[in-house]
């Protein structure tokens, strides 16, 4: 195979070699920010379960469905369906319940929705660096791919 291949100029050398290592920085750059996304949604779903919880316990008498209580998750696409499964029951059951709280609680519920919020803030940082990475990625893939095209 390579008696046929023709001899390749020093400078298209040294660019298969950038792009065949930076493929692996943009793989460790990638996982590092879903990484920190998992943490973000951990935290997220932590929040989301203390929200539901202080929510059930002050929803009007006679509503129906249940507080989904403690849900075990390890990844992030686990986070997502338990924090998925609190918002369901919230907006299925909870109505009302802003106004049986104390002022406490409202001071509560309030640092409990401003933590999700600023959780979400970092996670749409993350997924802009995310697309970027994989833009990175795909960009260097492309490249790779023509230059064993032309060979």
């Amino acid at each position: 195979m390579t008696g046929n291949m023709p001899k390749a100029s020093d400078t298209r050398m040294k660019r298969h070699d950038e792009l065949v290592t930076g493929i692996p920085d943009d793989l460790i750059a990638l996982r590092d920010k879903l990484d920190q996304m998992t943490n973000a949604f951990t935290q997220i779903h932590y929040q989301t379960e203390q929200s539901s919880n202080l929510a059930f316990e002050n929803a009007a008498k006679g509503v129906e469905g249940a507080h989904a209580g403690r849900i075990e998750a390890n990844s992030l696409s686990d986070h997502l369906g338990a924090i998925l499964k609190h918002a369901q029951n919230l907006a299925a059951s909870t109505r009302g319940a802003r106004h049986a709280m104390t002022s406490a609680e409202v001071t509560t519920q309030h640092d409990n929705i401003q933590e999700i919020r600023l959780q979400i803030d970092k996670a749409r940082e993350l997924a802009a660096g995310v697309h970027g990475d994989l833009d990175s990625l795909h960009s260097k893939l492309i490249q790779l791919e023509e230059m064993y095209k032309t060979d």
